[in-house]
């Protein structure tokens, strides 16, 4: 049965009148801040032995500059609606480092053998960050007021390493990565492991464009104490252990494209804001908070096209085309701290 318009309307007018008596609160505050931390892509071979770790790359950033804006709806009853973007600025960030681990042997310390390295420059190419939240607070006296969150989270980053050097050992032609025989039983590889003190070839142009995007549904508690006015402090945590992520991997100069779905891994973020709020219309905020996102392991699938790539001063034929898809053979994780400074203005 379709409900009747007049039922439609009284419901409506109720909504707009209980809102209209609870008493709306908007607030639109500008944001500046900066990320510190590194992303992290892993190609693991699960048959050598459990996420025995292949090939690790890490995206540094010191630091990403981003701005944005935060949009807050507060009522009289307690409800709390938030929606929260922001936007990095692009250029270069840090290094990029890639390493590889092809002998399928350990360190005495259980760590996998090194035996490739390179590093790049890093530039940001994109950088969007955007969560809505959702909460009632309760005043719990005595300057204190805790507030349940459900909240959403969204994540789209993407890096070009360029330039750089590598630093491989130089192996006999005996020497080989590890392999499995005729047979099926693995063998160790015997390739000399990588140390720092190995010389640098120089590396130019574009190597590798990552991108990794997230979507993190998340439960949260935010607890806010104002112990003399006009300073309020305020300290959050949100936790999820469903995290939805891609990520692409292109390997510019092998014409090699890896992409990763997971679904699973752990995110986790307190923070901390230090609020001046001298009036009821203006308030300006210093802010701290770390994103932790770990544990994520999933289906890895590459294409390799098997065409010859020539960049200045460098051509590289890449191998026969061909594709294949991997289970468990490909990880991610993302750590950064974030610092903050905004303004907001009550309407």
């Amino acid at each position: 049965m379709k409900p009747k318009p007049i039922v439609v309307g009284l419901a409506m007018y109720a909504l707009v009148v209980s809102f209209s008596l609870s008493g709306l609160s908007l607030s639109v505050e500008p944001i500046g801040g900066t990320l510190f931390g590194v992303a992290r892509e892993f190609v693991y071979d699960q048959s050598v032995s459990t996420n025995y770790k292949l090939s690790e790359l890490d995206w540094r950033f010191q630091p990403i500059v981003y701005y944005g804006v935060d949009v807050k709806l507060t009522t009289a009853t307690g409800l709390v609606a938030e929606v929260s973007g922001k936007s990095g600025l692009s250029g270069r960030t840090g290094i990029m480092e890639d390493s590889d681990f092809q002998n399928a042997t350990y360190t005495a310390g259980g760590q996998e053998v090194k035996t490739l390295y390179s590093q790049s420059d890093n530039y940001l190419e994109r950088a969007l960050l955007a969560h809505a939240n959702l909460g009632y607070r309760f005043d719990a006296g005595s300057g204190f007021s805790i507030t349940p969150l459900a909240s959403i989270h969204y994540m789209n980053m993407k890096w070009t390493a360029r330039d750089g050097y590598t630093q491989y050992p130089i192996a006999t032609p005996s020497q080989t990565g590890y392999y499995y025989n005729s047979s099926g039983t693995l063998v160790t590889g015997d390739l000399p492991a990588w140390s720092s003190s190995l010389p640098e070839t120089p590396l130019y142009g574009p190597a590798v464009i990552y991108r990794q995007r997230y979507i993190i549904p998340a439960a949260g508690l935010e607890v806010s104490y104002t112990p003399v006015k006009p300073i309020e402090i305020t300290a959050s945590i949100a936790y999820s252990p469903i995290v939805s992520a891609q990520t692409v991997d292109d390997h510019v100069m092998r014409q090699l494209t890896f992409t990763d779905t997971f679904s699973g891994g752990t995110y986790l973020e307190p923070a901390i804001d230090i609020r001046y709020v001298p009036n009821d219309r203006f308030s300006a905020r210093l802010g701290a908070s770390y994103t932790m996102i770990t544990g994520l392991v999933g289906t890895t699938s590459w294409q390799n096209d098997g065409s010859t790539s020539t960049f200045p001063d460098v051509q590289y034929l890449a191998g026969s085309a061909g594709a294949s898809t991997a289970a468990r053979g490909g990880g991610a994780s993302f750590n950064a701290w974030d610092i903050l400074l905004s303004f907001r203005v009550s309407m």
